[in-house]
């Protein structure tokens, strides 16, 4: 299996809600494998993964929202308190 089909695949599972597929996707997104470097995205993901999965996901959270600025940060809060996961 290729990279893309792959990271589409861990994409879809965390859609779905599975944390652990959350945290490797935000991994992904994080650090640009197989898709163009997205932190605020990452942060996105590590925040509902976390919100299951603390001891998984907490500390990567926290590295990456260091990174970010705080209009980054909410954004991305705002998005992952409304998000659903998808059927």
């Amino acid at each position: 299996m290729n990279a893309t089909v792959s990271i589409s695949w861990l994409r879809k599972a965390a859609e779905q809600g599975h944390p652990e597929a959350q945290f490797y996707f935000a991994l992904k997104c994080a650090g640009g494998e197989g898709m163009p470097r997205d932190r605020m995205r990452a942060y996105f993901w590590l925040l509902l993964a976390s919100s299951q999965c603390p001891a998984l996901a907490a500390h990567v959270r926290d590295e990456v929202q260091n990174s970010l600025t705080a209009s980054q940060c909410e954004i991305a809060r705002t998005a992952a308190s409304r998000w659903t996961p998808s059927v």
